[in-house]
């Protein structure tokens, strides 16, 4: 095999490789998202559930919080967007964080296929070197 055809399959498989690591990289992203919109239905769950107001720490940024009693209640506030928030139904806010995580199972899936599909065109390509070089 030639320098060309050489440095030719090397940038393919660099290419591909470089894309499995964005789609790994997305996975992992998605793994994260997909844990905290668990915490939150949790959360949603636990706040549905009290039967008597309950001393809490709540957070107001990322590690401060400030003490508050939550009152039992069927409704929670939802941002819906552009510092826009909703009060819905505690069954409502299920659904909608039940409804992301399935959206982002689904798009996981695509990206774990994708990743697959990529791992296996670079076996290929290595396969096609390997016969390549022992023709040589």
């Amino acid at each position: 095999m030639d320098e060309t055809k050489a440095r030719e399959y090397y940038i393919k498989i660099k290419t591909i490789h470089d894309h499995i690591d964005r789609c790994t990289e997305q996975i992992s992203s998605l793994d994260e998202r997909f844990l905290e919109l668990q915490s939150s239905l949790d959360d949603v769950q636990r706040i549905s559930a009290l039967t008597a107001p309950t001393e809490s720490l709540v957070p107001i940024a990322n590690g401060i919080f400030v003490s508050a009693t939550l009152q039992p209640s069927q409704e929670v506030f939802v941002n819906v967007g552009s510092d826009v928030v909703v009060k819905r139904s505690v069954t409502r806010a299920t659904e909608l964080l039940l409804s992301q995580q399935e959206k982002l199972s689904s798009f996981r899936e695509k990206l774990v296929r994708q990743r697959e599909e990529l791992v296996q065109v670079v076996s290929d390509i290595e396969r096609e070197v390997e016969g390549l070089v022992d023709n040589v």
